[in-house]
């Protein structure tokens, strides 16, 4: 066969399918448009499109977050968040950078000692994702007014105490942005969030098809023929660039709206909520490894730092430990069998206890930003050296 006989071989069956449409009326066939943000994104977050899809990224990408405290949770959501192409992050904090900083926040030095430890981090952060606009700023929690959190997305907040986290969970509250407060104490840590008001997308339970499902329409094929788009080593369009739509939108799990309804923090930060919440829970069951019950916990460390003003903590250990014995001996229930162990909160964050913690606490903000799923509220607890973390509602 002649070069010319198969060029004119190869224009019948372009012509016998058409760009816009069939003249044998077989397909409907076109192009689709190219979109330049969507392709920049793909090439950087392809699995995680590929995870929660296009539209869950592209609020990810809108969002702006305000984070205070640059402990090792702060790094550690710091940099997931940054990794996964969030729009925007301001981080305050007015912690100098300390011996005890090296072992948790991975973005700092010795030879930052000294320094401030926001500013210290933005350098090395940054590095991880020119996309996002990160900000460092110098300054105690005091500065998180209802100024500061307005325009925000979502704030989080690290290692302050009950009455600021309360304070902080007020103004939240009143401009609907989502919180997160979040304490590390010793090898057990926790995280509550005030979710209220939110819509998410949700899988429906018990899988039951829609109303309203008939017949499917004509398939229509949309082809990515742009020459900037991913194809084989060949040339040829892949399987990805081929789309068959009513294919797609059939294979697409059908969604639910869930609404967040939820208690403020100034209610469940208190040992009162703990308690009935645990009263209402059943104890866990962790196989052979110990039933350690977060709301027993929960309202051990809250009643401590009712009393005290502050968290427990390794420098005062010996302090520390007779008083959170003898609230224990007030608050447990005769015979009550659940394990508390005080000692394990009397300990320097561990890295191990930063990282499962922090990486937990990154995923369900991401959650919340993207509005995809179910998320955990209103309380996540993690006993580090048990390898357990529950996800638990104070109420």
């Amino acid at each position: 066969m002649d070069i010319q006989a198969e060029e004119h071989m190869q224009t019948d069956a372009t012509t016998e399918v058409g760009l816009n449409g069939s003249e044998n009326g077989k397909e409907n066939v076109e192009l689709a448009p190219v979109n330049p943000d969507r392709f920049r994104a793909t090439n950087l977050y392809d699995r995680q499109i590929r995870l929660w899809g296009w539209e869950a990224q592209q609020r990810l990408m809108r969002s702006r977050l305000l984070m205070y405290g640059m402990n090792g949770v702060g790094a550690e959501v710091l940099k997931n968040l940054m990794l996964g192409g969030i729009k925007e992050i301001t981080i305050v904090d007015d912690a100098l950078v300390q011996e005890a900083d090296l072992s948790t926040n991975f973005f700092v030095r010795r030879e930052d000692f000294g320094q401030n430890r926001a500013t210290a981090s933005k350098g090395r952060a940054q590095l991880l994702s020119a996309a996002c606009a990160l900000t460092a700023v110098q300054g105690n929690v005091n500065i998180l007014t209802e100024e500061w959190v307005r325009g925000y997305d979502l704030v989080v907040i690290n290692g302050v105490s009950l009455t600021e986290a309360v304070r902080i969970g007020k103004v939240c509250r009143e401009l609907r942005v989502p919180l997160f407060v979040s304490q590390v104490v010793g090898f057990h840590a926790f995280y509550v969030n005030d979710l209220n008001g939110l819509t998410f997308e949700v899988p429906p339970l018990g899988g039951e098809k829609p109303a309203g499902s008939g017949p499917k329409p004509k398939p229509k094929i949309i082809i990515d023929d742009d020459e900037d788009m991913p194809s084989t080593s060949r040339g040829r369009p892949t399987e990805a660039q081929v789309v068959c739509t009513d294919q797609a939108e059939e294979s697409a799990p059908q969604s639910a709206q869930l609404e967040i309804t939820v208690p403020d923090l100034a209610s469940i930060l208190t040992e009162d909520c703990a308690r009935r919440s645990g009263l209402a829970s059943p104890m866990p069951k962790r196989g052979g490894l110990k039933r350690i019950d977060p709301y027993l916990n929960m309202e051990l460390i809250l009643t401590f730092a009712a009393q005290k003003g502050r968290y427990p903590q390794y420098q005062y250990m010996e302090e520390d430990l007779k008083v959170l014995d003898h609230i224990l001996g007030m608050i447990r229930p005769e015979g009550d069998t659940r394990v508390v162990e005080p000692n394990e909160f009397l300990r320097p964050d561990a890295n191990f206890t930063c990282a499962i913690f922090g990486g937990t606490m990154a995923q369900e903000i991401i959650t919340v930003l993207t509005r995809r799923g179910y998320p955990i509220f209103n309380l996540f607890y993690l006993a580090a050296l048990d390898a357990m973390g529950s996800r638990e509602y104070l109420q």
